[in-house]
């Protein structure tokens, strides 16, 4: 991966494609019966590097890094970045400097936050028992966060380097933290799409709504402070999805068995289209639909929804957003 033009700007919807590529297989998650997770915190030794190489000639700051940084956590850093040439690093670094008052801010909260976000949500999702590794990692702007497999083990990633520089020093790491922990969760629940590939039209439409959908709004659920733009990451979405619902749940409603990547596309990934179709307007009208069931059944229930049940529940309610009059 070449960081020539990197600028910290990775399209959050491309996650999956960009962990893939770099060879991180995405999975459900194992949870075990002890309630128990280690952390690794990369993060201090970033700290550690900084301090020795914040005023040294950018040679040195690159020896430094792998020495300090990347050698300790090498099998993380090759499974969850790919091995980065000196040039790549020499770049990276020079970007490190103008992120470093948003990276003290963010590091802090990470780890302040982690025991909180974790007890707030196993107290809603008391069947959750996951054992895997959470690590908080400079990441170069692969992602803000995702999941995957290494060595036989589960993880949890954050991109603290990627957060701080998409999201701001006062970014809501609860958010994020919860919004990923349900993905683990439902993974879990929801075994039938384990090794499926949306990219191959494998996933139909009505299940990528309702996987970043319930997500979004479980986020919100238990974080109800959060603003609107910590929520659904993005100043626009909730008021350009608003303003189009009735086209939206239309669009999503006549498609909702279909997997093609040209259908789901518009709805769910962060890149402009030429159909009229914020970007990641999927994610705020499947946020609406769990939303309107979750007035009918608790969150534990609106977990469990899966196949032709699911369907119909969202039929239902597309069909009463397509009536909406902003």
């Amino acid at each position: 991966m070449s960081m020539r033009s990197w600028d910290f700007s990775v399209n959050i919807m491309a996650r999956a494609l960009i962990l893939a590529a770099v060879g991180i297989i995405f999975c459900s998650s194992t949870f075990a019966q002890k309630d128990s997770f280690k952390v690794v915190n990369i993060m201090d030794d970033f700290w550690t590097f900084w301090e020795k190489a914040e005023n040294a000639e950018p040679g040195v700051q690159i020896e430094l890094f792998r020495n300090i940084v990347i050698k300790p956590h090498n099998e993380i850093f090759l499974g969850f970045t790919g091995d980065q040439s000196d040039e790549d690093l020499g770049e990276y670094l020079k970007l490190v400097p103008k992120l470093i008052p948003r990276l003290k801010k963010v590091t802090a909260q990470l780890k302040t936050d982690l025991e909180k976000n974790k007890a707030v949500f196993l107290k809603n999702f008391p069947g959750m028992k996951w054992k895997g590794e959470v690590v908080f990692m400079p990441n170069f702007g692969v992602t803000d966060s995702g999941t995957g497999t290494l060595g036989g083990k589960q993880y949890l990633i954050f991109g603290v380097d990627t957060v701080a520089a998409q999201y701001g020093e006062n970014a809501d790491f609860s958010v994020l933290a919860h919004h990923e922990l349900f993905h683990l969760y439902l993974s879990e629940l929801h075994s039938e799409w384990k090794d499926k590939n949306r990219s191959d039209g494998e996933v139909p439409l009505y299940w990528l709504v309702w996987n970043e959908g319930l997500a979004t709004y479980v986020s919100h659920k238990l974080n109800p402070d959060a603003t609107p733009e910590q929520i659904f990451i993005s100043k626009t979405l909730q008021h350009d999805a608003e303003e189009k619902l009735r086209v939206l749940a239309s669009g999503i409603r006549r498609n909702l068995i279909n997997g093609s990547v040209d259908i789901w596309t518009p709805y769910m990934s962060n890149e402009k289209n030429d159909k009229g179709i914020p970007p990641r307007s999927g994610y705020y009208v499947g946020y609406l639909i769990a939303k309107e069931l979750n007035k009918e059944m608790p969150l534990e229930k609106l977990a469990q929804l899966k196949g032709k049940d699911l369907i119909r529940k969202m039929d239902r309610i597309l069909r009463k957003f397509e009536k909406y009059e902003p």
